[in-house]
This record gives C-alpha cells, sequence and structure tokens, in this order.
C-alpha cells in the first residue's frame, strides 16, 4: 500500500478547492503541478513509499500521495493517463530517451543532471513544468498543446534547441548562459513571457518569436504588455 501522511491529504483537498494556488500570475489551468506540489515534499523529494497495484510499473519511484514518480528512465517513457506524473533526471546523461507527460493530469520533469533530458520532452495536454538546471539538459521542447507551460532553464546550454508553445499561457525563463539559444516559439500563445539570458536574447534567425505587439526592446516576450494577456 502507498504510504501517505495525513497532513497531505489536506494538501491535496486545499489545492483542487482552492483553483490555481501559486499560478495565478501566470493563467491558464495549473491544478495537475498543485496535486504534485501537495503528493511531494519541498525541493522535489519523494516521501517513502511502497508501490501497490494501483501504482502503474511505469512509476519507479512509487506513487507517493497519488503522483506518479519515474526516476531516471533507460528508455523512452510516457507518463501514465488520469494522475499526476513527475519526471526526476537526477544523474549526469540521465533520461537519454524522449520522455512524454502523455494524458497525465499534470506533468513536471526535473533534468537537473548535466546532459540529461536530451532526447526531447513532449509536454501532452496538461499543465506542464520543466526544471532544466542541468547543463545542456532539456532539449526539444514541445508544449503545442499543454493548458500552461513553464520551462526554467538555468544550466549553460539548456533549453537550446526547439522550444515550442502552443496556445496556452507560456513561461520560459531562460537564465543559464546559452539557455534558449534557437529561440522560444510562442507567437500563438494567450500569454508568452520568455526572459532573456545574461548576454542577451539571440537575434535572427533565432530571434524569440513572440505574440504580435508582445516583445521588448532587448527581445523577450512579456505578457504584461497591453493586449498581450488573453488567457481564461
Amino acid at each position: 500500500m502507498v504510504s501517505t501522511r495525513p497532513w497531505l491529504l489536506g494538501a491535496i483537498a486545499l489545492a483542487i478547492g482552492c483553483g490555481r494556488i501559486g499560478y495565478d500570475d501566470v493563467g491558464g489551468d495549473a491544478e495537475g503541478l498543485e496535486l504534485i506540489d501537495a503528493g511531494l515534499l519541498d525541493g522535489g523529494d519523494v516521501m517513502d513509499s511502497t508501490p501497490s497495484t494501483q501504482c502503474p510499473p511505469v512509476c519507479s519511484g512509487g506513487c507517493p500521495a497519488g503522483v506518479c514518480v519515474i526516476r531516471d528512465v533507460t528508455a523512452a517513457v510516457t507518463c501514465p493517463a488520469g494522475m499526476p506524473c513527475e519526471v526526476v533526471c537526477d544523474l549526469d546523461n540521465s533520461c537519454a530517451h524522449p520522455i512524454s507527460c502523455g494524458d497525465a493530469i499534470g506533468c513536471r520533469v526535473r533534468c537537473t543532471g548535466s546532459h540529461s533530458c536530451n532526447r526531447g520532452i513532449a509536454c501532452g495536454t496538461a499543465a506542464c513544468e520543466l526544471i532544466c538546471s542541468g547543463d545542456r539538459a532539456c532539449t526539444n521542447i514541445y508544449c503545442e498543446s499543454s493548458t500552461f507551460c513553464k520551462a526554467s532553464c538555468g544550466g549553460f546550454n539548456s533549453c537550446n534547441f526547439a522550444t515550442e508553445c502552443g496556445t496556452g499561457p507560456c513561461n520560459f525563463l531562460c537564465e543559464g548562459t546559452g539557455s534558449c539559444a534557437n529561440g522560444v516559439r510562442c507567437a500563438d500563445s494567450c500569454g508568452c513571457d520568455a526572459t532573456c539570458p545574461s548576454e542577451g536574447c539571440p537575434t535572427m534567425p533565432r530571434e524569440y518569436q513572440c505574440p504580435s505587439g508582445c516583445s521588448n526592446p532587448d527581445g523577450s516576450c512579456s505578457s504584461s504588455l497591453d493586449g498581450c494577456a488573453t488567457c481564461p
């Protein structure tokens, strides 16, 4: 049976009842990410748990509080449908295979190892968050169908291949040197925020493709400009 703690059950109920707790600044539907936050300890550490018959085999890290945790995959992986999912790639060169969030109701992928997650990440249809703090982590990010997409690209040369957003809110924090080097494509987003790394945003032909009228002078995208936040 999966190990749970009483306060976590209350946290999950609170997240469901209160809507977009912690994500109101970006708009969109991020409820699946709140469920992940409620089921995991601070810092992304996973609770001790014993997989049960209700925990799909792909969830190699167990299913604490109903969150499927997949660790350092050695083959292409797809999150199970109908439950929140967190993929943890904390070793160097880990998760060197395609990752798909599939039909998870919320998906977070943590790529903290150097060269981790370097075969593409497909976010699926629900809320998706990518933490790309490893050097050269997170190549090819696809969020075209996500209700909400956020990527924190803090590693050196992270998120530096295709980065595709759809019509939902899109938030790319390109903070690592050389990050987002091939641009961010969010022209169809209802609200896109994409920052430049310290050396500046890439220039043509790799410039950020912001929604019309939503580019800052430095080439970054901002949903705070007039008419640039149209998300429900």
